[in-house]
């Protein structure tokens, strides 16, 4: 079965505006077909999109970045970095480690 998914066009989306979903348990044809927005796009190489997956969830041992959560995908240190420096922040060998 293929879900379509419908919102508004206010904010940033990650996914096409008339993006589609289907179930992990669809048969390959299925989950391999082009979505609706692209049955008419002509492409120039072999590259194509695929119906999108359901949003899977990670493994406590794996850490999150802290956008993964924010349901507009806004990274709070992106933003501090943003509202504190009037230039692009270069990180030192200490601060890549890890905060």
């Amino acid at each position: 079965k293929v879900v379509e998914k419908r919102g508004t066009s206010s904010g940033h989306r990650k996914t096409p505006p008339d993006g589609v979903t289907c179930d992990p348990d669809s048969p390959p044809e299925t989950r391999l077909s082009l979505p609706n927005w692209a049955q008419s796009y002509s492409f120039s190489g072999d590259l194509r999109p695929t119906l999108l997956s359901p949003r899977r969830t990670l493994p406590p041992r794996i850490r999150r970045p802290d956008y993964a959560d924010h349901p507009g995908g806004v990274s709070d240190c992106e933003q501090r970095d943003r509202a504190s420096n009037n230039s692009i922040r270069v990180y030192g060998p200490d601060e890549l480690v890890g905060e």
